[in-house]
């Protein structure tokens, strides 16, 4: 498991440069180039399958599909590559590769159906193009998991916004720097990121296993081709991946350190936390041992208890429950009770 890094999250995305992505995340960044270099020289083809009204009006489905992999520059397709390479990369190694493509799939059309109907109403003569809605989704979707366990992020002392917000901030920040960038788009892939961290969008991502192994097992061919270098996350090895992630501390901001991944790490591109180990006890007796400070604080302040360390002996981690009772935090395993209602940096 890999310690989700506290740092700024631009080097998380240099980081992931430096490894090779998973089969379906290499392949498709390697399908965009492919698709942006065509459309540079066959004319008209950027207008075929970009997303616009017409897409229901002359049953023209097939543009549901390519609008997310096509892209009207360079530079545009390099900056969505750069923010999609890291979040896909997390989502795919963690769910597998034949499912990844499955919610990719619905999300493009999620989020270019309701663009479509807005359009008929608001704006009938405008279209899209790009992958910055995949990249709001998943910038959504893991939001809402790290939410779980750290509901509002520190801007200042007096500053705390809801970490559920993090893709409305970016959302806002690239229509200033980029004015020519669709508002409505980017935030209609916030919506369905939302959706797909809060399970509403199952009935179009998430298939029984055994459809899924069927699908792997016609293509067992196929999938043996891809070099040993490049990894292809079966649906056997995601099962496991995705009941880890259901774990405390699984689904946070793939703000992992993908660097150590170079260095041989199995799964070291997982955006997901070890349990932390508190109160350890002495094998073979009673005595609690708690290494480290924990801060138990409610709103009119904090209580900070130092390290605690028992008699000498072979030390065993043993699992800590934390309930609230009538104002009261109590460590069931532990050794110490306080006043308040949340726990500090240890959560458990």
């Amino acid at each position: 498991m890999v310690v989700i890094a506290r740092k700024n999250p631009l080097d998380s995305m240099v980081a992931s440069l430096k490894v090779i992505p998973p089969a379906l995340t290499g392949g498709l960044l390697i399908f965009m180039t492919i698709l942006f270099f065509v459309g540079v020289f066959v004319p008209g083809f950027n207008d075929s399958l970009k997303l616009q009204r017409s897409t229901f009006a002359n049953f023209e489905l097939n543009r549901l599909t390519f609008y997310p992999m096509l892209h009207l520059s360079l530079l545009h397709l390099v900056m969505n590559g750069w923010m999609l390479l890291p979040l896909l990369s997390a989502f795919e190694l963690q769910n597998g590769t034949v499912r990844t493509g499955i919610v990719l799939n619905a999300l493009g059309t999620v989020t270019g159906v309701a663009y479509v109907l807005l359009s008929f109403v608001f704006f009938p003569n405008s279209s899209v193009l790009g992958s910055s809605a995949w990249v709001f989704s998943f910038l959504a979707y893991f939001s809402y998991q790290e939410s779980k366990h750290t509901p509002y992020m520190t801007i200042s002392q007096r500053i705390r916004i809801p970490t559920i917000a993090k893709p409305v901030m970016l959302l806002m920040i690239t229509a200033i720097l980029v004015p020519g960038s669709s508002i409505i788009g980017h935030f209609l892939g916030v919506i369905a990121g939302w959706l797909l961290a809060l399970g509403k969008l199952r009935f179009m991502t998430d298939p029984p296993s055994k459809v899924v192994l069927f699908i792997e097992s016609k293509l067992s061919r196929l999938i043996s081709l891809i070099p040993s270098q490049i990894q292809y996350i079966r649906e056997s090895e995601a099962i496991e991946l995705r009941k880890s992630s259901t774990q405390p501390g699984g689904g946070l901001l793939p703000l992992a350190n993908l660097s150590s991944a170079a260095s041989g790490g199995p799964t070291a591109n997982l955006p997901s936390m070890p349990l932390p180990r508190l109160n350890p006890i002495r094998s073979g007796g009673s005595e609690p041992v708690r290494t480290g400070s924990i801060s138990v604080a409610d709103a009119g302040g904090s209580l900070s208890l130092p390290p605690v360390t028992g008699s000498s002996g072979i030390l065993s981690p043993i699992p800590v429950s934390v309930v609230p009772l009538s104002g009261t935090i109590e460590a069931t395993a532990g050794s110490f009770k306080g006043e308040g209602h949340t726990l500090g940096d240890n959560q458990v």
